[in-house]
C-alpha cells in the first residue's frame, strides 16, 4: 500500500463509517485517499450498505431461472443477519480491500471470488498499519461480501489464523488503547456538579449518564447517532419505561425492543439512589 495510505494508520478505517453515517441516509464524500476506482459495480453509498450494493462480477447463479428481483431479495434478507454497526464496519473493510486491489492493479473479476494468496497479501499489507482486530474485521467483511453474493470462499483456515496472529503482533503502538479507569460514583458526582440545570442538553446528558451507569447498560441502547436515526422498533420510547415493585422497592424498568445481543429485546432497570447521581431525579428533570 502507498506511504500516504500507511500514514493514515488505524484511524483512517475507523473514521470512515462515522463519516458516512447520517440521519438523511445519504453518504458523505469519501475521505482523502479512500476513493475507489469508478465502476457501476461500486455505487457511492453508506458503509453499512456497501456489502449489499457493491456487486462482484460473478454473482449467485441464475441457472435455476430466478429473476434479478428474486436474487436481490435473497441478498437483502441475508444482509439482515448483521446489525447496522457490524455492516458499517464490514463495509469499511471492504473499501480498504478494494483500495488495496486498485493499488495492485487487480481486475474486478479477481476480487470475488478472491484468491487465497490475494487475501494473505491484503492482510500482510495492512500489518503494522492497523490493529489486529481492524484487519480481522476487514477480512470478515470480505467473507460476508462473498457469502451475500453466493461466491466461493476458498482461504485455508490455518493460513488465515496464522497471518492474523502475525498481524496482531505487529499492531502499531498508536492503535493500542491505553487502559482507562472505570467509571465511579465520585467521578459522576464531579461531572454532574458542573452541569447547567437550565440547559436542555446538560439535563438530557445527566439523565443518560445516570441511567446507563446504574442500569449497567450499553450506551447504544439509549443513544442514537442523530435525531433522524431514531426508530421505534429499535430504540426505547416512553411506552417502554415503567415502574415496578421488587421486594418492597420500586425500580424503573426500560424495555428495549432491540439490542445487538438480543434482537428480540431485553429489559434493564435501576433503583433510586442517594445524592446528586440519583437517576430518578435526573430522569424526572429530563422528562
Amino acid at each position: 500500500m502507498s506511504s500516504e495510505s500507511n500514514e493514515k494508520g488505524d484511524s483512517r478505517l475507523k473514521g470512515l463509517s462515522g463519516e458516512e453515517k447520517g440521519g438523511s441516509g445519504k453518504p458523505k464524500p469519501y475521505q482523502v485517499g479512500l476513493r475507489p476506482a469508478p465502476s457501476l459495480l461500486r455505487p457511492h453509498c453508506r458503509a453499512q450498505d456497501r456489502l449489499i450494493l457493491w456487486k462482484p462480477i460473478k454473482v449467485r447463479s441464475r441457472m435455476i431461472g430466478l429473476s434479478d428481483k428474486a436474487l436481490s431479495e435473497i441478498v437483502w434478507v441475508m444482509g439482515k443477519a448483521w446489525a447496522p454497526g457490524t455492516l458499517s464496519m464490514y463495509g469499511s473493510g471492504l473499501l480498504l480491500f478494494h483500495m488495496f486491489c486498485n493499488e495492485q492493479n487487480i481486475e474486478d473479476s479477481a476480487k470475488c471470488p478472491a484468491n487465497p494468496t490475494l487475501l494473505l497479501a491484503f492482510v500482510v499489507a495492512c500489518s503494522g498499519c492497523y490493529s489486529g482486530s481492524t484487519i480481522a474485521n476487514s477480512l470478515y467483511g470480505i467473507w460476508a461480501w462473498h457469502l451475500l453474493h453466493g461466491t466461493k470462499w476458498a482461504p485455508s483456515k490455518d493460513e488465515m489464523a496464522a497471518v492474523l496472529t502475525g498481524a496482531t503482533r505487529l499492531t502499531p503502538a498508536s492503535s493500542k488503547r491505553a487502559l482507562r479507569e472505570p467509571w465511579t460514583v465520585d467521578m459522576m458526582v464531579r461531572i454532574c456538579w458542573v452541569l447547567d440545570p437550565e440547559s436542555h442538553f446538560d439535563i438530557a446528558w445527566y439523565a443518560v449518564l445516570t441511567t446507563i451507569f446504574w442500569a449497567m447498560a450499553c450506551s447504544m441502547e439509549f443513544l442514537v447517532q442523530g435525531i433522524n436515526d431514531f426508530k421505534e422498533d429499535k430504540h426505547i420510547t416512553r411506552e417502554g419505561v415503567s415502574i415496578e415493585t421488587n421486594e418492597d422497592s420500586q425500580v424503573m424498568v426500560f424495555a428495549s425492543p432491540w439490542t445487538k445481543v438480543s434482537p428480540r429485546g431485553e429489559r434493564v432497570f435501576w433503583g433510586r439512589q442517594e445524592g446528586l447521581v440519583n437517576p430518578y431525579a435526573a430522569l424526572i428533570t429530563h422528562i
